[in-house]
């Protein structure tokens, strides 16, 4: 089950909470994902992955090698922080409206977490591009281009998001509650619609 309350602090004996719009888990958009974004720079994100995805060459001296992302078994053709950086400018490219300035100056100024985000111990797109935890054979090449482009298109809008278009300023939802009680109380009934 999932839950529309989400802590933003504490204050002595009192939990300050948000409650998403209409008690939907994620409808206010705590988290971006993907889905929070505009569908159609989404879907030009995917069409971009496609083109760069997998594709191979066929040379008279080296035979047929790849020249993308993947090969053609699915597995890195390039390091997974080359990967995330080809990947990431191609999403912010369009995120940008494709303003090639804008999206260079996005990489620049996030590069850090990019690369952290390419590869980190716990939560990071190595496992999915490396097959870490083993290769479902039901997955095709689409379905790995499609949630590619729905976690860093989601990423992109985290970044992107102005600190003042963050729910935690949305007051009309804040609930407050007495830790050790049940009681939860806000600008209604914590069951309204907003």
């Amino acid at each position: 089950m999932k839950d529309p309350f989400i802590l933003i602090g504490s204050f002595g004996p009192f939990n300050l909470w948000h409650r998403d719009k209409n008690g939907d888990d994620g409808a206010c958009g705590w988290v971006m994902r993907a889905g929070h974004g505009n569908q159609e720079v989404l879907k030009r994100i995917e069409d971009r992955f496609r083109f760069d995805w997998s594709h191979q060459v066929t040379t008279h001296n080296m035979g047929t090698i790849d020249t993308a992302l993947f090969s053609s078994d699915g597995f890195p053709a390039m390091s997974v922080h080359g990967i995330m950086l080809n990947l990431m400018f191609l999403a912010a490219y369009e995120h940008f409206g494709r303003n090639r300035k804008r999206a260079a100056r996005f990489m620049q100024d996030n590069l850090f977490e990019i690369l952290s985000f390419a590869e980190n111990p716990t939560d990071s797109a190595h496992t999915m591009w490396k097959y870490l935890y083993g290769r479902d054979e039901r997955e095709t090449q689409e379905d790995r281009i499609k949630s590619s482009a729905s976690m860093i298109y989601g990423w992109v809008l985290r970044a992107t998001r102005p600190w003042y278009k963050h729910p935690r300023w949305h007051i009309h939802h804040w609930r407050f509650s007495v830790r050790g009680g049940t009681r939860v109380l806000g600008l209604g009934n914590c069951h309204d619609a907003d």
